[in-house]
């Protein structure tokens, strides 16, 4: 059993639901998992330091390659101070397939884990609108990432 971070960014709720079928699910998979909404976090280093597998969301906003929610933006910045150098790291992403660089910020968010050192494990998950359509894509992702964590 792995302990869990499921740590997220949402304006509108969407990701925030996304978040929370992920911890769902990877705690029906039998992982200790901790869901934490970036808008929470007072300071982003260390964060990940108690946990075996992270899990980052991130919706994107606007037309832009690289906007990701303003909460989970300080968490991004500092992503090196997190602690996630070596950890595995999952990351999934809510956006609009009718914008030029759909979930862009899944893209860029992949890119800084990289950069820092941690180790993804599974492909990304983006997911469009409406995003109540996608329950059960996002809990078999979810289930792909448990058995690899």
């Amino acid at each position: 059993m792995s302990k869990v971070l499921v740590a997220f960014g949402s304006l509108t709720g969407n990701t925030m639901s996304v978040a929370e079928w992920v911890t769902e699910t990877l705690k029906d998979e039998g992982h200790s998992t901790e869901m934490m909404d970036c808008a929470d976090v007072s300071s982003p280093k260390g964060l990940c330091g108690p946990y075996d597998l992270i899990v980052l969301g991130s919706p994107t906003y606007g037309d832009d390659p690289c906007e990701v929610q303003e909460d989970f933006e300080p968490v991004l910045d500092a992503l090196e101070s997190t602690g996630v150098q070596g950890k595995r790291v999952a990351v999934f992403g809510c956006g609009d397939s009718t914008y030029t660089y759909f979930c862009g910020a899944v893209d860029m968010i992949v890119d800084r884990v990289k950069e820092c050192g941690g180790n993804l494990i599974a492909e990304p998950l983006k997911i469009d609108d409406p995003h109540d359509d996608h329950e059960e894509e996002i809990r078999d992702w979810a289930k792909g990432v448990a058995a690899v964590a």
